[in-house]
């Protein structure tokens, strides 16, 4: 393990935000791609950010209709049928990812992938 860096040092060190005109800080650092989220505002929006810079998308959750990142989505799905007006009723199935919390407080009504 290297020895901690003095503050001054680390300021120097760190790389420069181009879209806020900020050095990061040490918090955004870390935020590993992939990892849950924060529970504080801002630490959930500089998460956010690391996460989208690395390329993840969010989803929509099929239950509550929040905005999802994938690490943030359980395996459940709902499945919904529905039929089309044209093209003589064609019987669509489709199934849609439920986010961790709504899998937690049984929100899923369908069965787990």
């Amino acid at each position: 393990m290297r020895p901690p860096i003095p503050n001054s040092q680390a300021q120097q060190a760190l790389p420069i935000n181009p879209r806020r005109g900020r050095r990061f800080g040490i918090s955004e650092l870390l935020a590993a791609v992939g990892s849950q989220p924060p529970k504080g505002y801002i630490q959930w929006h500089t998460w956010a950010e690391v996460q989208h810079n690395a390329g993840l998308r969010q989803s929509r959750c099929a239950h509550c209709g929040k905005w999802k990142y994938p690490q943030e989505m359980s395996a459940l799905e709902e499945t919904h049928k529905g039929t089309t007006r044209k093209h003589g009723g064609t019987v669509i199935i489709t199934k849609h990812k439920v986010c961790n919390e709504c899998a937690a407080n049984g929100g899923a009504k369908a069965s787990g992938a």
